[in-house]
Protein backbone atom coordinates (compact mmCIF):
# COMPACT_ATOMS: atom_id res chain seq x y z
CA UNK A 1 0.00 0.00 0.00
CA UNK A 2 2.94 2.07 0.25
CA UNK A 3 4.78 1.80 -2.03
CA UNK A 4 0.97 1.98 -4.40
CA UNK A 5 0.84 5.58 -2.44
CA UNK A 6 3.98 6.56 -2.80
CA UNK A 7 3.67 5.94 -7.06
CA UNK A 8 0.08 7.89 -7.17
CA UNK A 9 1.76 10.75 -5.32
CA UNK A 10 4.69 10.99 -8.06
CA UNK A 11 2.51 12.39 -10.48
CA UNK A 12 0.51 14.64 -8.72
CA UNK A 13 3.73 16.08 -7.20
CA UNK A 14 5.19 16.54 -10.90
CA UNK A 15 2.33 18.01 -12.22
CA UNK A 16 2.46 20.65 -9.28
CA UNK A 17 5.81 21.58 -9.85
CA UNK A 18 5.11 21.82 -13.49
CA UNK A 19 2.15 23.81 -12.66
CA UNK A 20 4.60 26.68 -10.31
CA UNK A 21 5.04 29.64 -12.01
CA UNK A 22 8.37 30.76 -12.93
CA UNK A 23 10.37 33.08 -10.38
CA UNK A 24 11.14 36.07 -11.38
CA UNK A 25 14.96 36.81 -12.81
CA UNK A 26 15.75 39.15 -9.10
CA UNK A 27 13.43 36.57 -6.85
CA UNK A 28 15.55 33.69 -8.59
CA UNK A 29 19.00 35.66 -8.01
CA UNK A 30 18.13 36.49 -4.35
CA UNK A 31 16.93 32.78 -3.93
CA UNK A 32 19.77 31.10 -5.45
CA UNK A 33 22.67 33.85 -3.36
CA UNK A 34 20.39 32.86 0.02
CA UNK A 35 20.91 28.83 -0.67
CA UNK A 36 24.47 29.79 -0.24
CA UNK A 37 24.02 30.88 3.02
CA UNK A 38 21.31 28.35 4.25
CA UNK A 39 22.70 25.63 6.63
CA UNK A 40 23.83 22.53 5.36
CA UNK A 41 21.86 18.91 5.57
CA UNK A 42 22.89 16.78 8.49
CA UNK A 43 24.60 14.45 6.13
CA UNK A 44 26.60 17.04 4.16
CA UNK A 45 30.06 17.63 4.53
CA UNK A 46 30.62 20.67 5.15
CA UNK A 47 27.82 20.65 8.08
CA UNK A 48 30.71 20.32 10.64
CA UNK A 49 33.56 23.17 9.75
CA UNK A 50 37.07 21.55 10.16
CA UNK A 51 38.52 24.76 11.71
CA UNK A 52 37.91 25.62 15.15
CA UNK A 53 35.30 28.79 15.90
CA UNK A 54 36.50 32.02 17.77
CA UNK A 55 34.17 31.62 20.65
CA UNK A 56 36.72 28.52 21.31
CA UNK A 57 39.59 29.22 22.91
CA UNK A 58 43.18 28.03 22.22
CA UNK A 59 44.14 25.31 25.43
CA UNK A 60 47.08 28.05 25.86
CA UNK A 61 44.65 30.75 25.96
CA UNK A 62 42.61 28.53 28.58
CA UNK A 63 45.17 28.28 30.77
CA UNK A 64 46.22 31.72 31.16
CA UNK A 65 42.64 32.58 31.97
CA UNK A 66 42.41 29.93 34.34
CA UNK A 67 45.92 30.99 36.02
CA UNK A 68 44.99 34.85 36.61
CA UNK A 69 42.02 36.52 38.56
CA UNK A 70 40.33 38.96 36.19
CA UNK A 71 39.97 41.56 38.83
CA UNK A 72 44.12 41.52 38.73
CA UNK A 73 43.88 42.07 35.38
CA UNK A 74 40.86 44.38 35.11
CA UNK A 75 42.85 46.31 37.47
CA UNK A 76 45.85 46.30 35.87
CA UNK A 77 44.22 47.57 32.56
CA UNK A 78 42.24 50.02 34.06
CA UNK A 79 45.36 51.34 35.95
CA UNK A 80 47.88 51.32 32.74
CA UNK A 81 45.05 52.56 29.87
CA UNK A 82 44.16 55.65 32.45
CA UNK A 83 47.67 56.79 32.66
CA UNK A 84 48.27 56.27 28.74
CA UNK A 85 45.47 58.40 27.68
CA UNK A 86 46.89 61.16 30.40
CA UNK A 87 50.04 61.86 27.83
CA UNK A 88 50.46 64.80 25.97
CA UNK A 89 54.18 64.62 25.01
CA UNK A 90 55.95 61.99 22.55
CA UNK A 91 58.19 61.07 25.66
CA UNK A 92 55.78 60.01 27.50
CA UNK A 93 53.74 58.27 24.65
CA UNK A 94 56.94 56.40 24.03
CA UNK A 95 56.99 55.18 27.56
CA UNK A 96 53.76 54.33 27.18
CA UNK A 97 54.57 52.08 24.05
CA UNK A 98 57.33 50.77 25.70
CA UNK A 99 55.25 49.76 28.56
CA UNK A 100 52.54 48.06 26.23
CA UNK A 101 55.19 46.64 24.06
CA UNK A 102 55.99 44.70 27.08
CA UNK A 103 53.43 43.70 28.15
CA UNK A 104 52.33 42.77 24.43
CA UNK A 105 54.79 40.45 23.55
CA UNK A 106 54.21 37.65 26.15
CA UNK A 107 50.66 37.55 24.72
CA UNK A 108 51.66 38.16 21.22
CA UNK A 109 49.49 34.61 20.70
CA UNK A 110 46.03 36.45 21.58
CA UNK A 111 47.08 39.55 19.53
CA UNK A 112 47.41 37.71 16.48
CA UNK A 113 43.60 36.95 15.67
CA UNK A 114 42.67 41.48 15.93
CA UNK A 115 45.67 42.08 13.56
CA UNK A 116 43.05 42.76 10.64
CA UNK A 117 41.40 45.04 13.13
CA UNK A 118 44.77 46.78 14.46
CA UNK A 119 46.00 47.36 10.40
CA UNK A 120 42.27 49.10 9.64
CA UNK A 121 43.00 50.99 12.72
CA UNK A 122 46.36 52.65 11.76
CA UNK A 123 45.57 53.11 8.19
CA UNK A 124 41.96 55.07 9.44
CA UNK A 125 45.00 56.94 11.93
CA UNK A 126 46.66 57.91 8.66
CA UNK A 127 44.28 58.65 6.58
CA UNK A 128 42.67 61.23 9.23
CA UNK A 129 46.14 62.60 9.95
CA UNK A 130 46.11 63.33 6.30
CA UNK A 131 42.77 65.23 6.08
CA UNK A 132 43.46 67.11 9.45
CA UNK A 133 46.44 68.44 7.71
CA UNK A 134 45.48 69.67 4.41
CA UNK A 135 44.58 73.45 3.84
CA UNK A 136 43.11 74.79 0.99
CA UNK A 137 43.53 78.53 1.16
CA UNK A 138 46.25 78.48 0.32
CA UNK A 139 46.99 74.75 -0.59
CA UNK A 140 49.33 73.43 2.26
CA UNK A 141 49.70 70.68 4.63
CA UNK A 142 50.31 71.48 8.54
CA UNK A 143 52.80 69.00 9.97
CA UNK A 144 52.21 69.86 13.23
CA UNK A 145 48.50 69.04 13.27
CA UNK A 146 48.85 65.93 11.79
CA UNK A 147 51.36 64.83 14.11
CA UNK A 148 48.76 66.18 16.83
CA UNK A 149 46.13 64.23 15.37
CA UNK A 150 48.73 60.49 15.05
CA UNK A 151 49.53 61.65 18.60
CA UNK A 152 45.69 61.65 20.18
CA UNK A 153 45.37 58.09 18.06
CA UNK A 154 48.39 56.52 18.82
CA UNK A 155 47.19 56.54 22.57
CA UNK A 156 44.49 54.93 22.03
CA UNK A 157 45.83 52.32 20.01
CA UNK A 158 47.86 51.55 22.68
CA UNK A 159 44.44 51.33 24.81
CA UNK A 160 43.03 49.23 22.48
CA UNK A 161 46.13 46.56 21.93
CA UNK A 162 46.20 46.35 25.84
CA UNK A 163 42.11 45.54 25.82
CA UNK A 164 42.18 42.87 22.89
CA UNK A 165 43.80 40.24 24.94
CA UNK A 166 41.54 40.74 27.53
CA UNK A 167 39.02 38.82 25.22
CA UNK A 168 40.81 35.56 25.71
CA UNK A 169 42.27 35.80 29.37
CA UNK A 170 39.06 36.44 30.97
CA UNK A 171 36.27 33.97 30.63
CA UNK A 172 32.23 34.74 30.91
CA UNK A 173 31.98 32.58 33.86
CA UNK A 174 35.07 33.98 35.76
CA UNK A 175 33.82 37.96 35.29
CA UNK A 176 30.72 37.12 36.75
CA UNK A 177 32.22 35.17 39.55
CA UNK A 178 34.64 38.26 40.05
CA UNK A 179 31.20 40.53 40.10
CA UNK A 180 29.41 38.21 42.42
CA UNK A 181 32.55 38.25 44.73
CA UNK A 182 33.50 41.62 44.73
CA UNK A 183 29.78 43.38 44.54
CA UNK A 184 27.79 41.00 46.47
CA UNK A 185 27.47 42.87 49.60
CA UNK A 186 25.19 45.24 47.53
CA UNK A 187 22.35 42.87 47.40
CA UNK A 188 21.68 43.50 51.07
CA UNK A 189 20.69 46.99 49.64
CA UNK A 190 18.33 45.41 47.14
CA UNK A 191 20.97 46.08 44.43
CA UNK A 192 20.38 43.63 41.74
CA UNK A 193 24.23 41.91 41.91
CA UNK A 194 23.33 39.05 40.10
CA UNK A 195 21.00 39.55 37.44
CA UNK A 196 24.11 42.57 36.50
CA UNK A 197 26.67 40.21 36.74
CA UNK A 198 24.57 37.68 34.41
CA UNK A 199 24.21 40.57 32.20
CA UNK A 200 27.77 41.04 31.84
CA UNK A 201 28.70 37.83 31.43
CA UNK A 202 26.02 37.27 28.78
CA UNK A 203 28.06 40.13 26.88
CA UNK A 204 30.92 38.81 26.86
CA UNK A 205 29.80 35.08 25.66
CA UNK A 206 27.90 36.24 22.57
CA UNK A 207 30.55 38.58 21.45
CA UNK A 208 32.68 35.75 20.02
CA UNK A 209 29.58 33.87 19.15
CA UNK A 210 28.37 36.10 17.25
CA UNK A 211 31.65 36.25 15.06
CA UNK A 212 31.86 32.76 15.26
CA UNK A 213 28.33 32.65 13.70
CA UNK A 214 29.13 34.80 11.03
CA UNK A 215 32.46 33.08 9.96
CA UNK A 216 30.18 29.68 9.62
CA UNK A 217 28.11 31.22 7.22
CA UNK A 218 31.07 32.36 5.27
CA UNK A 219 32.35 29.43 5.20
CA UNK A 220 29.22 27.46 3.88
CA UNK A 221 29.03 29.62 0.89
CA UNK A 222 32.36 29.14 0.36
CA UNK A 223 32.23 25.54 -0.05
CA UNK A 224 29.28 25.45 -1.81
CA UNK A 225 31.45 27.79 -4.60
CA UNK A 226 29.21 30.28 -4.35
CA UNK A 227 31.76 33.29 -3.51
CA UNK A 228 34.98 33.74 -5.19
CA UNK A 229 36.22 35.96 -2.54
CA UNK A 230 39.08 35.90 -0.50
CA UNK A 231 38.57 33.47 2.61
CA UNK A 232 36.80 35.06 5.48
CA UNK A 233 35.21 37.80 3.35
CA UNK A 234 31.84 38.10 1.31
CA UNK A 235 31.13 40.89 -1.55
CA UNK A 236 28.59 43.41 -0.82
CA UNK A 237 25.67 42.40 -3.32
CA UNK A 238 25.51 39.12 -0.88
CA UNK A 239 25.15 40.72 2.35
CA UNK A 240 21.68 41.15 2.23
CA UNK A 241 20.84 37.60 1.46
CA UNK A 242 23.38 36.77 4.16
CA UNK A 243 21.51 38.56 6.54
CA UNK A 244 18.54 36.32 6.62
CA UNK A 245 19.61 33.27 7.65
CA UNK A 246 22.26 35.13 9.89
CA UNK A 247 19.08 36.60 11.91
CA UNK A 248 17.26 33.40 11.70
CA UNK A 249 20.32 32.13 13.22
CA UNK A 250 20.46 34.11 16.00
CA UNK A 251 17.32 34.14 17.12
CA UNK A 252 17.19 30.10 17.90
CA UNK A 253 20.60 31.38 19.80
CA UNK A 254 18.64 33.66 21.75
CA UNK A 255 15.64 30.98 22.23
CA UNK A 256 17.62 28.16 22.86
CA UNK A 257 19.75 30.37 25.55
CA UNK A 258 16.00 31.71 27.31
CA UNK A 259 15.30 27.87 28.11
CA UNK A 260 18.46 26.88 29.46
CA UNK A 261 18.42 30.35 31.50
CA UNK A 262 14.49 29.25 32.58
CA UNK A 263 15.84 25.44 33.48
CA UNK A 264 18.43 26.62 35.69
CA UNK A 265 15.89 28.85 37.91
CA UNK A 266 17.59 32.14 36.78
CA UNK A 267 15.25 34.88 37.81
CA UNK A 268 12.93 32.87 40.30
CA UNK A 269 12.26 34.52 43.61
CA UNK A 270 13.37 30.93 45.19
CA UNK A 271 15.95 30.18 43.43
CA UNK A 272 19.50 30.04 45.79
CA UNK A 273 22.15 29.51 43.27
CA UNK A 274 25.35 27.57 44.35
CA UNK A 275 28.84 28.65 43.31
CA UNK A 276 31.15 25.60 41.85
CA UNK A 277 34.19 28.39 41.51
CA UNK A 278 35.03 30.62 44.10
CA UNK A 279 38.25 33.34 42.92
CA UNK A 280 40.88 33.57 44.89
CA UNK A 281 44.03 36.21 44.72
CA UNK A 282 47.33 34.74 44.18
CA UNK A 283 50.84 35.81 44.41
CA UNK A 284 51.03 36.51 40.96
CA UNK A 285 47.76 38.30 41.20
CA UNK A 286 49.09 40.50 43.44
CA UNK A 287 52.54 41.23 41.47
CA UNK A 288 50.37 41.99 37.85
CA UNK A 289 48.62 44.81 39.90
CA UNK A 290 51.90 46.04 42.06
CA UNK A 291 53.58 46.21 38.25
CA UNK A 292 50.60 47.67 36.66
CA UNK A 293 50.43 50.47 39.47
CA UNK A 294 54.27 51.19 39.40
CA UNK A 295 54.39 51.68 35.38
CA UNK A 296 50.83 53.68 36.17
CA UNK A 297 52.89 55.96 38.28
CA UNK A 298 55.73 56.68 35.80
CA UNK A 299 53.78 57.53 33.21
CA UNK A 300 51.71 59.62 35.36
CA UNK A 301 54.81 61.71 36.88
CA UNK A 302 55.86 62.00 32.84
CA UNK A 303 52.79 63.46 31.27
Amino acid sequence: MQAAAASAAAPQSAAALAAEPQASPTTASLTEASRAFAPPAAGSPVAQPTSASPAAAPPATAALAARFDPRALIAAYLLLATTILLQHSWAGLAVAAAVSLAVLIPLRAQIRPWMKAIRAYVIMTAVIAIISGVHFSPFSFDWEAALQTIQRFSGLLLVMMLGLPLMGLVTPLRVQRSLEQTFGWLSRFNVPVMSIALTVTLIFRFIPLLAGEWERYVKIAHARGKVTTAVGSLPFRMLLPAMVPYIRSLLRMAEQMADALEARGIGHPLAKPTQGLRLKFSREDIGIVITAAAAAIILFLIR
